[in-house]
């Protein structure tokens, strides 16, 4: 999911439109697309196709601090391609500036020097066990690209340009990503920034270097492009699946009860972040009284908004017994109590009737039963969004 910012002069609930409408224009058959990080660690090999000659005067940060993406819990640096701003990749695309980086990928602006257009390159773990990310990330763009071109969902998702492969002489194939850019000239002066005025970076045993993320600058007069979904790492297409998703904050009670789940978590999610939105805060806090993350507190929160879940879905999964007993009941797990919470008492952004349908509109994504809540051209349909909606 695609990183979507309140631009200048937007109050919240124009946001909102903007955000729902790009959110939840896929039709519910559409893939999960719940991992709302750009991904991928990088690959440390040594041979660059085409000409790297071209050098930049870079200002250093300290050895002592962590930088960027060596800030990551799982950071390794044999993982990472050592990607310099003036290389040439795929004797292509000449390396401009780093835009950012995620959980397993770094984000590069480069510009083909055969037609002098702006790309975002995309590059990728080398990891196995991180691999199989890479390959839904492109079977979600080829699913995507057979799908109708007509659907309006297709106006709302990053496409993909193509993909290349740098190997090294350590053998390393990385996929690279590579996604259009709209405002040029907002592209020419990044370009501009960082030949003038270089980001800072630090060069690890005199081979790799981490370079410092750039931001984009603001659209003149303040007008923005029209937000889009991407990083499709973590997509799924169609049916059913198994597996841990989702940030802990917004993960659906089925991920964390390690139940199949399909695409109603992405309304669950989506319900999570309106909330965070307009109250300025997480909804769920999911952590125990040491303030360490809890699977356990983060579902007693859910009994303390949503009241105790019908037996028919605790029969769904052996691990909702670790926390109900047979009848229903909460039992919880180490003497973890529900807390005196509530969905109206928490709400203070809003009020009267536009609170009210401002809370149905919640509930309607945060059902227990997966197949109870509402799908995404439903809440478009809601009273709530009805006035949102031209």
């Amino acid at each position: 999911m695609a990183a979507i910012g309140l631009a200048h002069g937007e109050n919240g609930r124009a946001f909102m439109d903007r955000l729902i409408n790009t959110a939840l224009s896929l039709s519910p058959a559409t893939p999960t697309c719940s991992d709302l990080l750009i991904r991928s660690i990088l690959e440390d090999c040594y041979g660059l196709q085409g000409d790297n000659s071209q050098a930049f005067p870079l200002p250093k940060w300290t050895q002592a601090n962590h930088s960027e993406e060596e800030r990551l819990p799982w950071y390794n640096p044999n993982q990472f391609f050592p990607v310099r701003i003036g290389d040439i990749l795929d004797s292509s695309y000449k390396v401009l500036g780093k835009l950012g980086y995620g959980a397993y990928s770094t984000v590069w602006l480069c510009r083909n020097i055969r037609d002098s257009g702006f790309v975002a390159i995309k590059v990728c773990t080398r990891d196995i066990d991180r691999s199989a990310r890479i390959h839904r990330e492109l079977q979600f763009y080829e699913h995507v690209s057979s799908l109708n071109p007509q659907h309006r969902g297709q106006f709302f998702l990053r496409g993909l340009l193509g993909t290349f492969e740098i190997t090294g002489p350590i053998d390393i194939n990385p996929s690279n990503i590579m996604l259009t850019v709209d405002d040029e000239s907002v592209l020419d002066d990044f370009e501009r920034a960082e030949m003038e005025e270089p980001s800072p970076t630090k060069v690890i045993n005199n081979v790799r270097i981490i370079y410092g993320s750039r931001k984009l600058g603001l659209p003149k007069d303040s007008l923005w492009g029209q937000p889009v979904l991407c990083g499709f790492g973590e997509a799924r297409i169609g049916g059913s699946h198994s597996g841990l998703i989702q940030p802990e904050l917004y993960c659906a009670p089925e991920v964390l009860f390690d139940m199949e789940w399909n695409s109603s978590v992405d309304i669950w999610n989506v319900a999570a972040l309106i909330w965070d939105l307009f109250e300025n805060r997480h909804l769920f806090i999911a952590v125990d009284e040491k303030l360490q993350p809890s699977a356990t507190h983060h579902v007693a929160e859910m009994v303390a908004y949503l009241g105790l879940p019908p037996l028919e879905y605790i029969q769904r999964g052996e691990i909702t017994k670790k926390v109900f007993n047979e009848q229903g009941r909460w039992k919880g797990a180490g003497g973890t109590v529900i807390p005196q919470l509530s969905l109206e008492e928490s709400v203070s952004a809003l009020d009267g009737e536009t609170k009210e349908q401002f809370l149905n509109f919640i509930r309607s994504m945060l059902e227990w039963l997966p197949e109870k809540r509402k799908e995404a051209s439903e809440l478009l349909k809601d009273p709530w969004m009805a006035g949102a909606i031209l």
